[in-house]
């Protein structure tokens, strides 16, 4: 897999995280968020994916529980191609993640 490095700021919408096993039983989490840049008058998104198995799974939750809907993040990614039976995917595969402004978290 070929792959190139990007950078966004802007806010997350549409986060929402998955939680799995592997085919070996392997547990991984993933969160899948679209960032809208900020500070431009023609905004790009973009979805993105964090993804952590082992024990880097806790990343995933930490990430959800600062980065929600409407934080203001600063993302480091690849863009890559997968093939997968045959068929090319695009991938945008998140490596680096600074929360600018965390969601406010409601208390209960």
């Amino acid at each position: 897999m070929s792959s190139t490095k990007f950078k966004i700021v802007g806010s997350v919408n549409g986060a929402t995280i998955k939680e799995a096993a592997t085919k070996k039983g392997e547990e991984f989490s993933s969160v899948n968020f679209i960032v809208t840049e900020t500070g431009t008058e023609h905004p790009n998104k973009v979805m993105l994916n964090y993804f952590a198995m082992g024990e880097k799974k806790s990343y995933v939750d930490k990430f959800f529980a600062k980065a929600g809907d409407g934080a203001v993040v600063e993302v480091e990614f690849n863009i890559g191609v997968k093939e997968f039976n045959g068929k090319q995917y695009g991938e945008n595969r998140v490596w680096n993640v600074k929360v600018r402004e965390p969601v406010e978290q409601s208390v209960f």
